[in-house]
């Protein structure tokens, strides 16, 4: 669990996350394509909070704000979030293309006039 408020709340990434240990085969689901990273001592990555699929326990994640208060108006606004999953290394990250929320709004689009 992960009972920090920032990750939590601010990060769309909740408080209970699964932990996978051990060695065999792990299926996991992602869209699009999954992309395996291997980031150095100190390396940081910023990413859409919503594309992160997996991280190594040694990666160190936080969150980080963008655009300023007048881009995060209008991030908000295109359905965004105003902060960026950042990633500090040592370890392993795994992101995927698409999300399944981003999955979703492409194949379900809202129709015009609410109809």
């Amino acid at each position: 669990m992960d009972c920090c408020s920032s990750t939590c709340c601010l990060g769309d990434l909740g408080f209970v996350r699964q932990k996978l240990i051990g060695s065999g085969i792990a299926f996991i689901t992602a869209g699009g394509t999954v992309l395996e990273k291997t980031l150095g001592d100190g390396e940081k990555l910023l990413v859409d909070q919503e594309s992160l699929v997996g991280w190594q326990d040694t990666v160190q994640l936080g969150l980080k704000t963008y655009a300023g208060c007048l881009g995060c108006i209008s991030i908000c606004a295109g359905g965004e979030s105003c902060f960026l999953a950042s990633l500090t290394g040592p370890g392993r990250i795994y992101i995927t293309s698409m999300s399944f929320s981003k999955w979703h709004r492409t194949l379900n689009p809202p129709l015009p006039n609410g109809k």
